[in-house]
């Protein structure tokens, strides 16, 4: 992949990771009503182009200098400072997920006959409902954190590599 395309690649990644925190931000504030169901699915969506991109970028750099374990290499390319950001976001991401499966109680907050739901049966008030929407939204868009993360860490890596290897796909 060519250096350019690898610098669009980590440009977009980039502008994925703040968007991504900054509604992860603004879910701690439901009253926002920040967390709708397309945002969602967008930032869901935001994640597969630059993870595929990171991946491809060093598939054939791979491929050429017969390296065995990729992840091996990754990790001793990654500056130590960025390991330990990293390793942060990851136990928050980990801890974040289940903690707002708890406090959801693993339900999905719905409007059912203009009628406001955890799951289908538990009524709820409507700033509930935003309450439990922004602990979803919370939940999603802390991967999507996570996961542009890992894209930026890898295609770095890609652009500082000696010999950059072109690989159409």
């Amino acid at each position: 992949m060519k250096k350019t395309k690898i610098k669009y690649a980590i440009y977009l990644a980039i502008c994925l990771f703040l968007v991504s925190t900054l509604f992860h931000v603004l879910s701690y504030f439901p009253s926002l009503r920040t967390s709708n169901d397309f945002l969602i699915f967008l930032l869901t969506i935001g994640v597969f182009p630059t993870f595929i991109l990171a991946i491809k970028s060093n598939d054939a750099f791979v491929k050429s200098t017969n390296t065995e374990d990729f992840k091996t290499y990754i990790i001793n390319k990654i500056p130590p400072k960025l390991k330990v950001f990293i390793v942060l976001v990851v136990v928050y991401v980990f801890f974040n997920f289940f903690s707002l499966i708890f406090l959801n109680s693993g339900l999905t907050p719905n409007i059912i006959d203009e009628k406001y739901f955890l799951g289908d049966s538990r009524e709820i008030t409507e700033e509930q409902y935003y309450k439990h929407k922004a602990y979803l939204f919370r939940g999603i868009s802390g991967h999507s954190i996570l996961f542009q993360l890992i894209s930026i860490t890898i295609l770095n890596i890609s652009l500082r590599k000696d010999k950059i290897i072109s690989y159409n796909f």
